[in-house]
């Protein structure tokens, strides 16, 4: 089962790929609070902005910080209400696939 200690464990990734997709997404996207996030997104599909805050236990404002991020990267969507937001991931991104099927992969180790 894929838990947040065990993704604390993925590595980078070497030699192959495009260098600069591969530097962008590790420097970036791998760090423990991105995934952290993306781990129960991957699980809930969608949630409120202060559930995610409560699930991960990542201070208010580097969460809103990293999902900016994942928001400009295209991997999220934000949806602003009135008084909440919404985070959803975003399946039409092909790197959104991507990952989910790397977190999936993760799984069955």
């Amino acid at each position: 089962m894929l838990t947040s200690s065990s993704l604390s464990r993925v590595r980078k990734p070497s030699g192959s790929g495009n260098k600069k997709e591969v530097t962008e997404i590790t420097s970036e996207l791998l760090n423990s609070e991105i995934i952290r996030i993306l781990f129960i997104l991957f699980k809930e599909e969608e949630t409120s902005i202060s559930k995610l805050y409560k699930k991960t236990r990542i201070n208010y404002k580097k969460l809103e910080k990293d999902l900016e991020l994942l928001e400009d990267k295209h991997i999220v969507e934000i949806i602003k209400g009135d008084k909440s937001k919404i985070i959803r991931l975003n399946y039409s991104n092909p790197k959104v696939i991507i990952l989910k099927n790397l977190f999936e992969e993760l799984e069955n180790i």
